[in-house]
């Protein structure tokens, strides 16, 4: 059993995809947090879905999160408003590892318009597998986090 916790939102454009995902990573092992949205409705947010998981990771950082909408762009930018919380919008393999391994991203974000489930599953398996390597990267996240102490009072 796997004991990291994930925090998973999409907005209408996003939720067939939420659905499937939260299934198949518990089938992996994961304890999911579903923030939403809770049905499919063709006038809901991407916003809302974006701040439910940036506010819950920005509350455990040792969690982390994925946001599914249509671009993945909305999610992401939204999520990148919180505390402590780096959103990247994941489209290849090497942008899994990389999001990954050198910046540590902790919140992954999807394009349900432009990624298949087969390759949804395969970058976030590539994105949850991926160990943060540290070094040179610690670096330049203290970097980030000084902005942040800098600008979230």
């Amino acid at each position: 059993m796997n004991t990291l916790t994930i925090h998973i939102g999409a907005d209408h454009r996003g939720f067939t995809s939420k659905e499937l995902l939260k299934e198949w990573l518990r089938k992996q092992g994961y304890e999911v947090i579903d923030k939403g949205a809770k049905k499919l409705a063709q006038d809901d947010d991407y916003p809302d879905f974006g701040v439910a998981v940036g506010e819950a990771l920005s509350k455990d950082l040792r969690s982390r999160g994925i946001l599914i909408c249509g671009s993945s762009l909305g999610v992401c930018v939204t999520a990148n408003k919180f505390k402590g919380v780096r959103a990247g919008s994941l489209t290849t393999l090497f942008e899994a590892e990389h999001a990954a391994g050198s910046d540590a991203i902790n919140v992954a974000c999807l394009s349900s318009n432009q990624t298949s489930m087969t390759m949804m599953k395969k970058i976030l398996s590539k994105w949850l597998e991926t160990e943060f390597e540290g070094g040179h990267h610690l670096r330049r996240i203290k970097k980030i986090e000084k902005i942040e102490k800098k600008n979230f009072k």
